[in-house]
């Protein structure tokens, strides 16, 4: 019976994979353009026009409290000025992710706020790996979508998925041990195949796939400073979601103690102010980011830090 039960959440799983519709067009576009380019502000002004979804929620977020434009945006090109071309890149990114899976629950949220969470702190740290600098654009996409098997998994099989966290793990192997013992499938191969089932770049895909092994990991190779990063961005979401008092309690000392035993200001080279500014800035631009798409926890209009996913990862 449990053998059976097995097969059925993976051909479940498999099926929605298969099933997912495509990312609009636009996005596959926007993400092929060349920052650089002389011409990179009209080719994203041009992108944006075309879809009317895009460029309403452009607009609606130009024209938001968090931005206090002194004055009514009225255009895409205004609205451009005053976003910046890689703020309404992620817009659209996160838009169009979320119009694959509509958050409608309290899960659905909590997985989409951690993961703009991720997406921010991630371009933050981006310029600060001192092993290989990151593109902030490209940061921002892997932490936007590293999780993105959670939805299919949760969607698909949520009774096993309440199993996995009853189960006693300690570290990411284990968590994904438990995902594959109970529903044949870990959210990182989920996110994988639906990464590459919308064309998407193929280092997102692995990046996805391979962002809970270790950096110390053979395997990983040349994506081993992205995975330190997409696990240290993860790791801070969550250790300051919990705990949501430190930001308020703890001088910076001791609010840096408790982050051990992730030597961050070594990693990045960050002194300790420094380090905390910068990831309170991350975060709150990952609040206006939930708000601009509607899903921001009611009590985060005034602090920095992220809702924390009820589901333990």
């Amino acid at each position: 019976m449990a053998n059976a039960r097995g097969r059925s959440t993976l051909e479940r799983l498999e099926s929605r994979v298969n099933q997912l519709p495509l990312l609009p067009d636009v996005v596959v576009a926007l993400l092929r353009l060349d920052p650089l380019a002389d011409d990179y502000f009209d080719r994203v002004a041009a992108l944006v026009r075309a879809d009317p979804a895009f460029a309403m929620r452009l607009l609606r977020f130009a024209n938001s409290a968090s931005l206090a434009a002194a004055r009514p945006v009225g255009t895409i090109d205004q609205a451009l000025m005053l976003v910046g071309c890689r703020g309404a890149v992620e817009l659209v990114l996160g838009h169009s992710a979320m119009r694959v899976f509509v958050p409608q629950h309290d899960w659905e949220r909590d997985l989409w706020r951690h993961a703009f969470d991720v997406a921010c702190l991630m371009q933050a740290f981006a310029a600060m790996v001192a092993s290989r600098p990151m593109d902030a654009r490209k940061a921002y996409l892997f932490g936007l979508l590293h999780d993105i098997g959670r939805f299919i998994l949760y969607l698909e099989a949520p009774d096993e998925l309440r199993r996995v966290d009853e189960t006693s793990w300690s570290t990411p192997q284990e968590l994904i041990d438990a995902e594959t013992a109970i529903c044949g499938f870990t959210h990182a191969e989920l996110g994988y195949l639906a990464v590459r089932k919308w064309r998407l770049p193929e280092e997102l895909a692995e990046v996805v796939r391979d962002h809970h092994l270790s950096p110390g990991d053979p395997r990983l190779a040349p994506l081993r400073p992205v995975i330190q990063l997409i696990q240290d961005a993860d790791w801070l979401s969550m250790t300051l979601a919990v705990h949501q008092d430190l930001w308020r309690s703890l001088a910076t000392a001791e609010l840096l103690a408790r982050m051990a035993p992730r030597d961050l200001r070594a990693r990045y080279g960050l002194a300790d102010e420094s380090l905390l500014d910068l990831v309170r800035r991350a975060l709150q631009h990952s609040v206006h980011m939930q708000q601009s798409l509607g899903i921001a926890a009611t009590d985060q209009s005034t602090r920095a830090e992220p809702t924390s996913p009820r589901q333990r990862r």
